[in-house]
């Protein structure tokens, strides 16, 4: 079994209104969206490990910052959903939410 991520790149900035995160994003995207000669977009990671024996194969950039994948996703909502099984939260249960959490832009 080969376990492979890839990512963009996720850099620290300042928070801003939402409306000014995705103009900035918008004029940004252009830049970020260039591919180098092999056909990789510049600003990506990647890592590539052998699941039986933990091994990386490859790896680029892989302890850079970067926003929560979509499994990172998945796996949260796996997480509420046992705990909704177990009794422990239901739909109606309110969730906490830091403001700093609440300021990021989504990914």
């Amino acid at each position: 079994m080969v376990m492979a991520s890839t990512g963009v790149d996720a850099k620290p900035r300042k928070h801003k209104s939402a409306h000014a995160q995705s103009q900035s994003k918008k004029a940004s995207a252009s830049k970020s969206d260039d591919t180098t000669g092999s056909g990789w977009k510049t600003g990506t990671a990647a890592i590539i490990v052998d699941g039986n024996t933990g091994k990386v194969l490859y790896e680029d950039k892989a302890d850079a910052l970067r926003h929560p994948a979509s499994l990172t996703k998945v796996m949260t909502l796996y997480l509420l959903f046992e705990q909704m099984e177990a009794g422990r939260l239901n739909l109606n249960s309110e969730m906490v939410v830091s403001a700093r959490a609440a300021a990021q832009s989504p990914s």
